[in-house]
């Protein structure tokens, strides 16, 4: 979090320890109306990305009984260039949206459509 004082004697706003915020370059000026908003980190919709991707590929795993072979393998694959790319989102956003595109029809009318579009969902808001 931001950590700011006010310099007493010279009535102005020091912003201390790293900010990225315009604020920073106001150095010495009278500084009046401000507010900051302070956005979700990216690393908390990663970690959900993981959970539900976890929650896929142990359904995957627990009904691959029920679901056909085609369907499985293509699956698989979107579940792990996913995960592959969870490290660099950035970077890999390509990838991401090719498994993206894929997931639907790998889940398409199986019993573990569910999960998959709730992994779905959350790897597009990632990417978007």
């Amino acid at each position: 979090m931001n950590s700011g004082r006010k310099d007493e004697t010279t009535n102005s706003l020091r912003i201390q320890e790293s900010n990225n915020a315009p604020i920073q370059q106001v150095g010495g000026k009278v500084v009046r109306n401000v507010s900051q908003t302070v956005h979700p980190a990216a690393p908390s919709m990663v970690d959900e990305v993981r959970r539900l991707l976890a929650d896929f590929r142990r359904e995957i795993e627990q009904k691959s009984q029920d679901i056909p072979a085609e369907q499985r393998q293509s699956a698989g694959d979107a579940a792990a260039t996913i995960a592959a790319n969870l490290d660099d989102v950035e970077a890999g956003g390509p990838a991401l949206r090719t498994a993206l595109r894929a997931l639907p029809a790998a889940i398409a009318g199986t019993v573990v459509e569910q999960a998959g579009t709730a992994l779905a969902q959350a790897v597009r808001a990632l990417v978007n």
